[in-house]
């Protein structure tokens, strides 16, 4: 099968989801080229240069005329996000499929949202199936007549086992419990709240965020008073993970966390809050799912820090769901599914 993946201008997990599913298609044995903004693509082997930024511009009328020459070689157009999704379904896409993962909702003003909407709108009327990572976005396509809408599958990448020391020698940590959050410093991922649980923590730890984002200055001063690391971005989260106590997540929303994934595999016990896809990863039981509020977020952690029995089980219902994330293999046989899914059946919505 020939594949187009096409993503706009984008950073967190975004790309990180598109290279997990070039990888399992190229490996079995499909072909697939990956196009968008050169800066976004290089890293690619098999790549088109198409400038779709954040919002909408002058290029917009450009790279449709680009997407619709690539599209005529090509099977199925695979696009992520709205810009991208929506560009797509604008092209002349021809005999190809045009599938589109929804990665997020647009947060902000309400001419913002609009957009959003209206973007949506345009991916509901022309795509064959819309994906979208978490349960909210199903429903958001689904409420807007998608043709079809389904849970996107996005497996965790494997770092292998970690080794805590090696991570206690790198960064000149002691020994006390490490609280751990890895995230872009972003306001979506909510790291003020979790400064603010920190003030509330009453029992020794140190804590460890693992990312940079236009928020790093901003949050350094709210951190004052507490016993925070900035650490940047590292290549040694397995060891990180390691090394851990705890692992938190206080998100705003969150489509299929890949962090908090990679924390239930090396069997750290996680505190999250309850957004967005966060549950379709921990389950029921496999976190402690938490309200946004930072009370609440620090008695979880502190009940935690304070007892290693309830670390312990903490530790076996991660591993335990950790057990049931899907595997490359499901993620391979979902995608192709969805690929091979006749144009003309009824609208329906799949979860």
């Amino acid at each position: 099968m020939r594949i187009l993946q096409l993503m706009a201008r984008a950073g967190g997990g975004v790309p990180a989801h598109v290279r997990q599913i070039v990888d399992l298609l190229t490996d079995a044995g499909h072909s697939v080229l990956v196009a968008g903004p050169a800066d976004t693509v290089c890293r690619y082997p098999d790549r088109a240069e198409v400038e779709i930024g954040s919002s909408p511009s002058k290029d917009d009328l450009r790279a449709i005329r680009k997407i619709s020459q690539l599209a005529a070689e090509f099977d199925v157009v695979h696009a992520h996000g709205l810009r991208a999704g929506a560009l797509a379904c604008l092209a002349d896409t021809g005999a190809a499929k045009v599938v589109v993962t929804l990665h997020n909702k647009p947060v902000g003003s309400r001419a913002v949202r609009l957009v959003g909407s209206v973007l949506l709108r345009i991916i509901a009327a022309k795509a064959d199936t819309v994906l979208g990572v978490s349960p909210d976005l199903v429903e958001w396509a689904t409420s807007a007549h998608a043709q079809r809408s389904e849970l996107a599958l996005v497996p965790a990448p494997s770092r292998g086992i970690g080794k805590a020391q090696r991570f206690l020698d790198a960064t000149g940590l002691g020994n006390t419990p490490i609280i751990l959050q890895v995230a872009r410093l972003s306001v979506q991922k909510g790291l003020d709240l979790f400064l603010a649980a920190l003030h509330r923590v009453n029992v020794p730890y140190q804590a460890v965020i693992i990312g940079d984002g236009p928020e790093h200055s901003r949050l350094e001063k709210l951190a004052e008073g507490t016993d925070v690391h900035f650490l940047g971005r590292r290549d040694d989260i397995a060891d990180a993970l390691a090394a851990a106590s705890v692992f938190v997540s206080t998100a705003g929303w969150e489509g299929q966390p890949v962090a908090i994934q990679e924390a239930l595999i090396a069997g750290v016990p996680v505190v999250a809050t309850d957004v967005g896809g966060t549950s379709v990863v921990t389950g029921k039981d496999g976190a402690l799912l938490v309200p946004r509020d930072p009370e609440q977020i620090a008695e979880a952690i502190t009940s935690l820090l304070q007892d290693a029995a309830k670390r312990a089980s903490a530790a076996k219902r991660a591993r335990a769901a950790a057990s049931r994330l899907p595997s490359p293999a499901q993620v391979l046989d979902s995608l192709l599914r969805i690929y091979s899914l006749n144009r003309s059946a009824p609208r329906r919505a799949e979860r």
